[in-house]
């Protein structure tokens, strides 16, 4: 299968990076959950689709107030009285009511509200389901987009076409959320492919003689193997070992060995359980990583320690390759490893030493899997007056065209950024050093992910150096020898059998054999027939759920 490199804006003068990925608070902390590069545009190439339309025309001298729950909009956080929201409140003329909707209990809070009929008139829907969607439209608890929405808030077309969920959204003709999209304005991506990668010291590897190692950014077992051996003879670190959480260390064997690890997917055979359809290949990686951790090249304390004990050793020096960290492609991926890096001892450029790259098979094959280009969902309740409705898509729209977005990221326009005499972005105020506004949680979750403007860490310069490290990666993820697409039936599909399936934990069981001497095969068996009960039904019912 055939994948389009990352198409990447590039050429400021100054490019700014994100201040939250996606999944992040409302308070401005950084957490990852996308992946990926980007950098702003130019005026030029920004379009008139973000200054027109219902982004401007169609916003009349009505004040408009609305309800809105964003997502980790927190209790007791005044999210409108920064200057950002006296912005937002004069360009709209809108007054916002926050519901809080803090992440940890935003699907219970959701339910409730939706069953109970008390949604404000815009939430963000933490964990969209296909199946759900289509029972609150038949109950009438979800109101539609309105009609000719595709032409008077084109961005927001423009949104959920790129999103690839259309299909997914759209209920007898109807459309009735918006997807917050990942990439797809500032950054193309035909898929967005998945493939646990590694940081390592490229000093070490010079030391001992492997001074191409990694250059590719592939690695094959037998390479890595190599340099954690050699590391290991010369005494150069008191941790010559892989370090990582078993859930990471079991992954990056999957990758390097092709093995799809999905749950449930559809086959030729029909609809299948993993484990059981592929027992040779879970019990081949289970060997392999038994192998691993008997020569001593993972942490004999990789099933109890986390991933910021594993960080933590990297950046002091003692740790040899670091496979439990913020993925290379998320927010926060080199360049704030290299920050951190420097932090932690004098004379460091991370840039020079730290290199990264994802394991092959020694064949040189390996595996990538597509993941869903959205995070969370924005829907209307039922009774929605319909000029409220235009107005909260005025600003989404705003919000999904560059000049919106560049907005959430940079702060003001025209205040904090501006567009200078050849049509760069040309910083005023630095975001997250000179101002900072709350507000900008409040609406971060209409439109793209900070992930498509930029994949930096918070508050942080971008660094055209990390830019192309991480498109490099992505085109090596994007040319897996085999590439496993989304299986949107699977991921939109929901009912109590798969509910149930969550107390499996394979990961868990591999782990538990990797450190006994019981045989491999026969242990897998064993606890896939142990819970026969539990993803068996499920088998049967998408079986029946999706019969032709």
């Amino acid at each position: 299968m055939k994948k389009k490199a990352l198409a990447l804006l590039l050429g400021l003068t100054l490019v700014i990076g994100t201040l939250t990925a996606c999944g992040s608070s409302g308070s401005g902390n950084s957490s990852s959950s996308g992946s990926g590069a980007g950098a702003a545009a130019t005026e030029s190439e920004q379009g008139t689709s973000g200054e027109t339309g219902g982004s401007e025309a169609e916003v009349s001298d009505k004040r408009i107030a609305f309800t809105m729950g964003g997502i980790n909009t927190l209790p007791n956080e005044d999210y409108t009285s920064d200057a950002f929201y006296d912005f937002m409140s004069e360009k709209f003329n809108i007054d916002v009511e926050v519901w809080a909707n803090e992440a940890s209990t935003a699907n219970e809070k959701f339910s409730i509200s939706i069953n109970g009929g008390t949604l404000p008139d815009v939430i963000t829907w933490y964990s969209f389901t296909r199946e759900d969607l289509v029972n609150y439209v038949d109950q009438g608890l979800l109101a539609p987009l309105p009609d000719g929405w595709e032409t008077r808030w084109p961005n927001v077309a423009h949104l959920i076409t790129v999103s690839g969920y259309r299909d997914a959204l759209e209920v007898d003709g109807q459309v009735y959320a918006i997807p917050h999209s990942v990439y797809g304005n500032f950054l193309e991506m035909d898929s967005i492919p998945a493939n646990y990668a590694f940081y390592y010291q490229k000093k070490l590897a010079e030391e001992v003689g492997m001074e191409n190692f990694g250059d590719d950014y592939t690695v094959t077992l037998s390479e890595l193997k190599e340099y954690l051996e050699k590391v290991g003879e010369a005494g150069l670190v008191d941790k010559p070992v892989l370090g990582g959480t078993y859930a990471s260390d079991i992954e990056m064997l999957q990758f390097a060995n092709s093995l799809r690890s999905d749950t449930c997917y559809e086959t030729e055979d029909g609809w299948v359980f993993g484990p059981e359809y592929n027992l040779d290949g879970y019990t081949e990686n289970t060997e392999l990583l038994r192998e691993w951790y008997q020569e001593g090249l993972i942490d004999p304390d990789f099933y109890v320690k986390d991933s910021a004990e594993y960080r933590s050793m990297f950046f002091t020096g003692d740790l040899a390759a670091l496979s439990d960290a913020t993925s290379p492609d998320f927010l926060g991926g080199p360049q704030g490893l290299w920050k951190e890096w420097e932090a932690a001892g004098e004379g460091r450029v991370g840039k020079e030493d730290i290199g990264m790259a994802i394991v092959t098979a020694d064949d040189g094959t390996y595996s990538s899997s597509q993941v869903g280009n959205y995070w969370t969902m924005v829907v209307f309740k039922p009774d929605i007056d319909p000029e409220v409705q235009a107005r909260i898509l005025d600003v989404i729209d705003w919000i999904s065209g560059k000049e919106g977005q560049t907005a959430l990221q940079l702060g003001i326009p025209g205040t904090d950024w501006e567009y200078d005499a050849d049509g760069n972005i040309s910083i005023i105020n630095l975001y997250g050093t000179d101002v900072e506004y709350k507000a900008v949680g409040l609406f971060r979750t209409f439109g793209f992910c900070d992930d498509d403007f930029a994949f930096s860490g918070a508050h942080a310069v971008l660094d055209p150096e990390a830019v192309t490290q991480v498109a490099d990666l992505y085109d090596v993820k994007n040319n897996a020898s085999v590439f496993y697409p989304l299986n949107l039936d699977y991921s939109f599909f929901s009912s109590d059998n798969k509910n149930n399936l969550s107390s499996m934990d394979m990961g868990k069981k591999m782990t538990e054999l990797v450190m006994s001497t019981d045989d491999i095969k026969t242990g897998l068996q064993s606890y896939i027939d142990e819970y026969r009960s539990i993803w068996e039904p499920l088998v049967t019912e998408l079986e029946e759920y999706y019969a032709d």
